[in-house]
């Protein structure tokens, strides 16, 4: 699977801010599973929502547009349908892809369980 790269990848100004986006996508992933796994949809709301908002700005626009999705996707279903549960698979899987590549060392990746929720 191709890693899903910062548009600031080569922008050394962001290279630290984008490296802790990074590392905080496991913990939003974790809270996502858990949230799957108890219905909790106003909590899958709020990452899909946070991730519309975040995603763009660390230069990763696919996260953006998962967020968003996620979020519409709940707001128009109004449970944790088939839907909601394909957008969120979709918005994990970008996450596992998403990284940095910074000289002399491979690209971060986030570790995702890409398994059906």
């Amino acid at each position: 699977m191709e890693p899903l790269i910062s548009e600031f990848a080569h922008d050394p100004e962001m290279a630290g801010l984008v490296e802790e986006f990074l590392s905080g996508l496991a913990a939003t992933c974790d809270s996502l599973r858990r949230s799957l796994a108890s219905s909790d949809l106003p909590s899958i709301r709020r990452i899909g929502h946070q991730m519309k908002g975040a995603g763009g700005g660390y230069g990763f626009p696919a996260l953006t547009a998962a967020g968003a999705a996620l979020e519409e996707a709940v707001d128009s279903d109004g449970a944790v349908s088939l839907n909601v549960r394909e957008q969120a698979d979709r918005f994990l899987a970008l996450c596992a892809r998403a990284s940095l590549p910074l000289a002399g060392r491979p690209p971060l990746a986030v570790a995702a369980e890409t398994d059906r929720l």
